[in-house]
């Protein structure tokens, strides 16, 4: 789908009024998939993986726990923009034009919310603040956004920039469509950027500096999107004589065979053939006694991260004892979380190879 416009933008499209900011895409950025985009607008950030998940709000934002009430997660390949769009026009003018794009494509609109007031909150949450903290999250937009590991460094990068200050005229909306017999989930957050301490970036070989008069009641919108489609099977099931070898060898053995849901605990149904080989090597050596270890990527914060862990190392043991009547007193759950990767965290390679379960010899 190309370019879309409400009848007003036919007759007159505004130019920004950044001196500073590129009149192009930021290099390598292109519109999410089956979307086209807000006709004026730029892609001032953006990022695309083959293949990730994405969690998309469905109900209303609850301020106590920092999270939705209820969520829709997918995977896919996942791609984030971030539009600084044309200064005159309103974030549900934005967002209407994008509701109607999914329409159009067959889709539905699953769920929608607003935040007018930033110091009361809405259905979206707060969106801005004084300050924000990014191992935390305040609102819809930053929960889709994925911050969490942004550096916070002088050089401010657009995207953690575009949610400090005073943000106001929060909108958002989930949605679902089908083109060309893919699944795509949509999640697009559009807000009036009101105020900063100013914005800067390196944009390629330019440094983008905008003023708080640039940033002025300037709207801004972030459009995700996860198109669904099969992971790739690549993880090799580790046989129970290799286990036995490498835990005499080193006292411990990593394994990627055992996988679970998305931000979850539930451990999936490709992992049996794993669990029947851990149940086939415990059965063969009686004597044998392990601590599993459940290891994440730096994703999200640490305290966050240490409980998931540990949450999967007790699934896993669970399993052992409930499908393969292991003795409980022969395992122990222990949660790592991201204190001891194996790789950088800066590549999905790394970060891919970080996301595991460890047996070690008690």
């Amino acid at each position: 789908m190309g370019r879309f416009t409400l009848c007003a933008l036919l007759l007159f499209v505004p130019s920004l009024a950044f001196a500073d900011m590129p009149s192009k895409d930021v290099s390598g950025a292109a519109d999410p998939a089956a979307l086209g985009r807000y006709d004026g607008s730029v892609i001032i950030d953006y990022a695309s993986k083959p293949y990730d998940a994405a969690r998309f709000p469905v109900e209303k934002w609850n301020p106590r726990k920092a999270q939705p009430e209820k969520t829709l997660d997918a995977e896919g390949k996942v791609t984030r923009a971030y539009y600084i769009l044309p200064k005159e026009r309103s974030p549900l003018e934005v967002l209407r034009n994008y509701q109607e794009a999914v329409k159009t494509a067959g889709g539905e609109v699953l769920w929608e919310c607003e935040t007018s007031d930033i110091r009361t909150g809405g259905d979206c949450g707060r969106n801005g603040g004084s300050y924000i903290r990014f191992d935390g999250k305040r609102s819809v937009a930053e929960s889709i956004a994925a911050i969490g590991t942004l550096p916070a460094d002088g050089n401010i990068h657009f995207k953690k920039c575009l949610f400090l200050g005073r943000n106001g005229d929060l909108r958002y909306f989930t949605g679902v469509m089908d083109k060309a017999g893919v699944k795509t989930h949509v999640g697009v957050a559009v807000w009036l950027r009101q105020d900063a301490d100013g914005c800067r970036a390196n944009m390629g070989p330019k440094k983008i500096s905008l003023s708080d008069d640039d940033m002025k009641d300037q709207p801004v919108a972030l459009v995700v999107t996860v198109e669904e489609k099969p992971r790739e099977q690549k993880m090799v099931t580790v046989k129970a004589d290799e286990m036995a070898s490498a835990i005499r060898a080193g006292g411990k053995v990593a394994l990627y065979g055992i996988t679970f849901d998305f931000d979850k605990a539930d451990i999936k149904p490709e992992s049996k053939p794993q669990l029947d080989e851990i149940g086939g090597l415990l059965k063969t050596d009686e004597g044998l006694k392990l601590m599993v270890t459940g290891h994440t990527d730096n994703q999200g914060g640490a305290a966050y991260n240490l409980d998931l862990s540990r949450r999967r190392a007790d699934a896993v043991v669970t399993a052992l004892a409930e499908g393969y009547g292991i003795a409980s007193d022969r395992l122990m759950a222990q949660g790592v979380g991201l204190a001891a990767p194996v790789a950088s965290n800066d590549t999905e390679e790394g970060r891919a190879k970080n996301r595991r379960v460890e047996l070690v010899k008690q």
